[in-house]
């Protein structure tokens, strides 16, 4: 994941952009991963870990209709997190992380090892939707580490 870090830190100072994170089931290893990066304080606003659908409603304005009817394990919730992180911290871009890490959660729809990723540049997100497998700190790890490679991939298209 330093390397994926380090690729985007190094994109993030080329353009000249800020980034954010909101995470929930990542609880804050891609703002980690960044930190880890020599001049990541020139382009990191802040991060914000969002656990409970009330601190996603409160800090990144997320409507509670996506809260509560269509569910905080969601594209949309991922993308009113990337969003709302984006406004809060004035920044260019962010990623957003929401999913079920386990081993417990998940559903039918979203079983454990779902996980929501979005990244937005300039107002236009991007979200997907993995099914990673492995234990609890794999799947973490895996979208920890998609969510920057999604932020990369649209600054190079956007940017480069």
């Amino acid at each position: 994941m330093r390397t994926a870090a380090a690729r985007l830190v190094a994109l993030l100072t080329r353009y000249g952009l800020t980034v954010t994170t909101a995470e929930s089931c990542t609880g804050g290893l891609v703002s980690a991963a960044i930190t880890t990066v020599p001049g990541a304080s020139s382009v990191l606003d802040g991060a914000i870990v969002t656990y409970s659908p009330a601190v996603k409603g409160r800090f990144l304005e997320i409507d509670p209709a996506i809260l509560y009817e269509v569910g905080v394990v969601s594209a949309e919730c991922a993308k009113a997190m990337a969003e709302g992180a984006a406004k809060l911290f004035a920044a260019d871009s962010a990623v957003a992380l929401t999913g079920y890490a386990g081993p417990g959660g998940g559903d039918e729809e979203n079983p454990v090892g779902t996980v929501y990723i979005a990244a937005t540049l300039f107002g236009e997100t991007a979200v997907r939707r993995l099914t990673l497998s492995g234990d609890r700190d794999a799947v973490r790890e895996g979208a920890a580490q998609a969510a920057i490679n999604l932020l990369c991939e649209q600054i190079e298209e956007k940017m480069g």
